[in-house]
């Protein structure tokens, strides 16, 4: 007998907890595991591979989603997946121990609530209020990226251009971009046809289907020829992401690499290229670092503001997919070398 899925567990779950209810509570466990299932890990995977890094990325990830859960929201959802794992070990549908156990909601919570926050706020105070990566750092990324390098630099640089959030990135499929060599031949048709324009799925609310489009700059068509052909060529797998692996039949060669996968990549990138640093305590009990995944993202909003794109705080906040302005305006916190030079260049008495 096969091992249970992750997607029949949840739906197992569920059935058990339908008649003991009401509509909106079983509404939120739905909601949890779906965005689990959806960004973290594969439907597909087997319950006794759920591990303690899994619910730990997912926690990550509302966590660190630009502002918008609260704290109690984040417990909430940490809850609803504790008694989820907790139901298939009681159910014998996997062994002990409990992966999510070990994780201590309440230093996330901290953070949230500043508890944690004097180191991390002195350190993102110092790089403009935010933890982020230049153009500089994405070079290197890209020299030291590990195998496959024509893939990884091709995600390393579209997240930069895009800002998109490392769980969107991963969840790209060939088909939500135009290329701009696929322009329709009919003169109406190519009217309408918006080259280098990528359909995303906001990550904030994916149970809502909120899409959003981001654009990639001309300059990295050689990089998506390259990695398309190379990606044709070796691959063995019929996936529609757009980022995927060389194992046909795994669950990440089926689905794209994961938010995690990628993450990790960007890490040891950074490693590689010396220019990691550890930068305070994270809520998990890990050292956050200062190159990682979502840096690109802020990276992306920081050189947006900060160099002469002349791009406007609401255009950003549509390009970003936050559900709030005030969470994009974090990046207008110039730093005190930035300000005093605008402020010389542009004072009444110069």
């Amino acid at each position: 007998m096969s091992e249970m899925t992750a997607q029949e567990a949840y739906e197992e779950y569920l059935d058990t907890k339908a008649n003991k209810l009401s509509s909106s509570a079983l509404n939120q466990y739905q909601i949890v595991i779906d965005n689990l299932l959806s960004y973290i890990i594969p439907p597909s995977k087997p319950v006794s591979e759920i591990s303690r890094e899994d619910i730990s990325d997912y926690i990550d990830w509302i966590h660190d989603n630009d502002g918008d859960y609260s704290g109690g929201t984040i417990e909430l959802h940490f809850n609803t997946l504790k008694g989820w794992i907790t139901w298939m070990i009681e159910e014998s549908h996997r062994p002990v121990p409990n992966p999510v156990k070990s994780l201590d909601i309440f230093k996330w919570k901290k953070v949230k609530k500043g508890g944690e926050s004097t180191k991390k706020g002195e350190i993102t105070k110092a790089r403009g209020g935010v933890v982020y990566v230049t153009k500089t750092d994405v070079d290197k990324l890209c020299k030291h990226a590990p195998a496959p390098v024509i893939r990884n630099e091709l995600a390393i640089r579209l997240a930069f251009s895009t800002g998109v959030r490392p769980i969107e990135l991963t969840r790209i499929r060939k088909s939500d971009i135009n290329f701009p060599w696929d322009e329709p031949e009919d003169p109406e048709e190519a009217e309408e046809y918006d080259p280098r324009r990528i359909k995303i799925l906001t990550a904030k609310r994916p149970d809502r289907n909120v899409v959003r489009h981001v654009w990639y700059p001309k300059s990295l068509d050689r990089a998506f020829r390259n990695w398309l052909r190379d990606r044709e060529a070796t691959l063995k797998n019929n996936s529609p992401y757009l980022l995927v692996t060389n194992r046909d039949s795994t669950s990440e060669g089926t689905t794209g690499i994961s938010p995690h996968s990628f993450n990790q990549m960007i890490r040891t990138a950074a490693e590689n290229a010396g220019i990691q640093e550890d930068l305070y305590p994270d809520a998990s009990g890990g050292s956050r670092q200062r190159v990682t995944a979502v840096a690109l993202r802020h990276g992306y909003a920081v050189h947006s503001i900060r160099h002469g794109s002349g791009i406007d705080i609401r255009s950003l906040q549509l390009l970003l997919g936050h559900s709030k302005i005030t969470t994009t305006e974090k990046y207008l916190q110039f730093r005190d070398s930035v300000l005093k030079s605008k402020a010389l260049q542009y004072g009444p008495g110069q």
